[in-house]
């Protein structure tokens, strides 16, 4: 995929959907082929386990890296921007079903982007915040037993700052531990994170998200939007980036807001009107 630069400024996403849709969702067969232009890629054999690719053990494997990248861009445009959360859990299972994370993981071992355990936790939030629960809870499970592998091995697990979807072993066991519904111990994890830097915004929005998520499993929507309002009114402007990721993840919480404006507007107007 590209992007072109313009000379004038542009509008809207840089992501043409039904292209994208096209060329990552309607995948060609092996023996299909086009004399004139057309839409869709061929992923060969990437999903065969009996097939070797050479150097998908080692550096090499950036390129799988870059097209697993290409599916998750693609589903949270669709999830976060678009509000579709069909279509982005069509295309994690697309990514899933044609180039496996399990088999084609991030480049290893001299490229600082992310471990297994991050990227599989990343399939895992997505897949949870478009609602397919079961999905989140397989992918996070993969996740917490890689990064658990990873640890009793006695190696030094690597963490890339620079990159936002990067996770250290921490984020990913309360992360993890959040979407499989252990969230006592996902709380405990975000505060010795809190102790060690009080700073820790990222922390602070995820425990504020733990406390919302307990109160909608428990079916009390209620406290969940009351929980919901009062994180947002402690970050302050509505453009915060905390509120902008929680708002992400609880999306019909917003909606809660939206609609209790609404309400206080139209009241306000009547009394001006009387």
């Amino acid at each position: 995929m590209a992007q072109r630069v313009m000379p004038v400024a542009q509008s809207g996403s840089p992501i043409d959907v039904d292209i994208m849709r096209k060329c990552l969702i309607e995948t060609l067969p092996d023996d299909e082929y086009y004399t004139d232009q057309h839409y869709g890629f061929k992923f060969r054999g990437l999903n065969d386990p009996g097939v070797y690719f050479f150097g998908q053990d080692d550096h090499r494997r950036p390129i799988n890296f870059y097209y697993h990248q290409i599916y998750i861009q693609f589903a949270q445009q669709l999830l976060y921007l678009d509000n579709d959360r069909e279509g982005a859990i069509a295309v994690l299972d697309k990514m899933v079903e044609t180039i496996p994370p399990t088999k084609f993981g991030p480049p290893v071992p001299y490229l600082p982007y992310l471990e297994d355990y991050g990227f599989l936790t990343k399939i895992a939030e997505i897949y949870r915040d478009a609602g397919a629960t079961e999905k989140a809870r397989e992918w996070a499970q993969k996740a917490l037993d890689e990064a658990d592998a990873i640890v009793q091995s006695g190696a030094i697990p690597r963490y890339d700052s620079r990159n936002s979807q990067d996770y250290t072993v921490d984020q990913v066991r309360a992360r993890t531990a959040t979407i499989l519904g252990n969230y006592r111990e996902a709380s405990q994890i975000y505060e010795q994170m809190l102790a060690r830097n009080p700073n820790n915004q990222s922390a602070k929005v995820e425990q504020d998200g733990i406390r919302i998520e307990q109160a909608l499993a428990s079916g009390d929507s209620a406290t969940a939007q009351k929980l919901f309002d009062e994180a947002l009114a402690s970050y302050g402007a509505a453009g915060d980036q905390r509120a902008l990721l929680l708002g992400r993840r609880f999306p019909s919480l917003v909606e809660g807001v939206d609609a209790a404006n609404q309400e206080v507007t139209a009241s306000t107007s009547e009394t001006g009107n009387e």
